[in-house]
């Protein structure tokens, strides 16, 4: 996990603990904003992640075809 990662999860799951001692009417809409960008940058992160899963199992997958025509030759 990239240190931009780590980081964008520390404040999420800080944030998360925050909000889960105040009570519901202390919780702001600002709050509430913040929260959704934290959830939209754990979105792109997750999306990025299994794009970099996508494209690692194909590099596999083409090294394993490699590997089966060199043992066929």
């Amino acid at each position: 996990m990239e240190l931009r990662d780590q980081e964008l999860l520390a404040r999420f799951l800080d944030f998360d603990a925050r909000l889960a001692r105040m009570e519901d009417g202390q919780v702001r809409h600002a709050q509430l904003e913040r929260l959704e960008r934290l959830l939209e940058a754990a979105l792109a992160i997750l999306q990025r992640l299994e794009e970099e899963r996508r494209q690692y199992r194909d590099q596999m997958g083409w090294v394993q075809s490699r590997l089966d025509r060199l043992e066929d030759q």
